[in-house]
């Protein structure tokens, strides 16, 4: 959903001219043309972009859409281009602070209608309000772009067995773990000996981080476990955040 809120036109002068709202000004001769602001919440395939738009002299019924496209062949109306919007602007005269996230994050939770951004990727963005914008002096409409902006997303990384050997203590079996993502590594963990599952749970481990794990023994795992030896088995994860799944051979005891 889209948050608006309202400030005159004058304070969006004042708090560009300081600098203190991270937007950036536009030139004097498109007072009404939108401004972009800083880019939040960045992950590996989804961000939120910020700006604001003047709605003074904007007629009834106007919109404005983002624009994005990678850094690499950015071309605004190109159509390689990709589009959030369009979001119709209550042209009260009040300056309108907008949030709009593109991109979905992780990609599997993306609707029909949206598409993941590319990790560890640089875009280029602009807000413009189309049409129906008036210049101020009763001329024709026209459609005002911001200047534009730039951010990168995070790297999507992996997640990395660090030991091959897995101890054995309390009924689980221990995992250490290596997270190389912007983002926490999440998902389900699985060991396994041909048809035989040994042990299974969940794993979440901070980003650009290193944990243990501890995946519960089932029955069999149990039972080999206490018939002494070491077991040669094959440890599975699979990620809900992205990260590359895993699969290799590990030796439990």
């Amino acid at each position: 959903m889209t948050l608006r809120s309202k400030f005159s036109r004058f304070a969006l002068a004042a708090t560009c001219a300081a600098g203190f709202s991270g937007l950036v000004a536009v030139p004097a001769q498109a007072q009404s043309a939108p401004a972009v602001g800083p880019v939040m919440s960045i992950t590996p395939e989804s961000a939120v972009i910020t700006g604001a738009v003047d709605t003074a002299n904007l007629a009834p019924g106007t919109s404005y859409t983002v624009e994005y496209d990678t850094t690499s062949d950015w071309n605004a109306g190109a159509n390689s281009a990709m589009f959030a919007g369009p979001f119709f602007i209550d042209a009260s005269g009040a300056v309108q602070f907008v949030t709009v996230p593109i991109g979905c994050f992780p990609a599997a939770s993306c609707t029909p209608d949206e598409t993941a951004l590319t990790p560890g990727t640089s875009y280029t963005y602009l807000i413009q309000s189309q049409p129906g914008v008036s210049a101020g002096n009763g001329s024709a409409a026209e459609t005002l772009n911001s200047i534009t902006g730039t951010f990168k997303t995070g790297s999507l990384g992996a997640v990395v067995l660090k030991s091959s050997t897995l101890k054995v203590m309390g009924g689980k079996a221990q995992v250490m773990l290596k997270c190389t993502s912007s983002v926490p590594c999440e998902g389900t963990g699985v060991i396994a000996a041909g048809s035989s599952k040994l042990a299974a749970g969940k794993y979440k481990v901070a980003a650009d981080s290193t944990r243990s794990v501890w995946l519960a023994l089932t029955g069999t795992g149990k039972a080999k476990a206490a018939s002494g030896g070491a077991v040669s088995a094959q440890l599975e994860l699979t990620s809900t955040t992205d990260q590359k799944n895993l699969k290799t051979t590990v030796t439990i005891g």
